[in-house]
């Protein structure tokens, strides 16, 4: 496994165009040009180029006919306009792409998904501040009922309390018997009186 070699890392993949090696060329260049000449332009010295990324193979062979082939195929023809252009950095434009050219047509599709897009969310924004109004009215509801509830029962136990307090007053003597189930003391009650 140690001649494994991914993909990514074969020699057989696409080089980078030759229109990013020309713009790559054209940056080094002016830099380096504005440097020594001014430093107020809108690229001074400020700017400094990315450094391009280094590839890792094991011969220098493929390093030497990839630089033979960028040095050969670099022609001189973008303008400096162009290149001023380039250097002007603005905050908005960190991962600015060519604007695609599209027809009315599709363009029109383009504006009608943003619109529907922005109206879902707006609708879905709704929805999620109607279904929060919706849980705190049921959360205020919920929270008189509970507390309805716990005074309804602090009020029985007081009643409970309560009765217990008067019926010992009241009924000690009658109070005898009272260990038997209410439906038997009920039989009993009947039966005697059906024999007076």
């Amino acid at each position: 496994m140690p001649n494994y070699r991914h993909k990514k890392f074969d020699l057989n993949v696409a080089r980078r165009p030759l229109i990013d090696l020309v713009i790559k060329k054209e940056l080094l260049a002016r830099s380096s040009q504005l440097e020594e000449e001014d430093a107020s332009s809108q690229c001074s010295s400020i700017y400094n180029a990315p450094q391009p990324k280094r590839r890792r193979f094991n011969s220098a062979i493929c390093d030497s006919s990839e630089s033979a082939s960028s040095s050969n195929s670099v022609p001189n023809s973008i303008s400096s306009e162009k290149m001023r252009d380039i250097c002007k950095y603005h905050g908005n434009m960190v991962r600015k792409f060519p604007k695609k050219e599209r027809t009315p047509k599709d363009q029109d599709r383009r504006n009608k998904n943003t619109i529907a897009c922005r109206t879902s969310r707006r609708v879905k924004k709704l929805e999620h501040l109607f279904v929060e109004e919706q849980y705190k009215d049921f959360k205020v509801q919920h929270l008189k009922v509970v507390e309805q509830s716990m005074r309804a029962q602090a009020y029985f136990k007081q009643l409970s309390e309560m009765i217990k307090l008067e019926q010992p007053k009241s009924s000690l003597p009658a109070k005898v018997g009272t260990n038997k189930n209410f439906s038997i003391d009920y039989l009993i009650n009947g039966i005697k009186e059906q024999q007076c």
